[in-house]
């Protein structure tokens, strides 16, 4: 996979955590500490989620790491 495609890929994961934890980008900014706004920018691709970025999200979402990473 290039560059992109991975970002394209873990962005699609964590909306897909997001909503089947039945929680809105405000929800989401509240249990994590990172904005909604930087939230927003970050799942529509405006901007790069950076490591410890994800590793926030990923508990918040009670979420592995590597749940946003292809498996192969």
């Amino acid at each position: 996979m290039l560059k992109g495609e991975i970002q394209r890929f873990i962005t699609y994961k964590l909306v897909e955590a997001r909503e089947g934890n039945h929680l809105t980008q405000a929800q989401l900014s509240k249990l994590s500490g990172i904005s909604q706004s930087k939230l927003s920018k970050i799942e529509n691709g405006s901007i790069q989620i950076e490591a410890s970025q994800l590793f926030i999200l990923a508990k918040a979402l009670k979420k592995t790491i590597s749940y946003f990473f292809p498996k192969s």
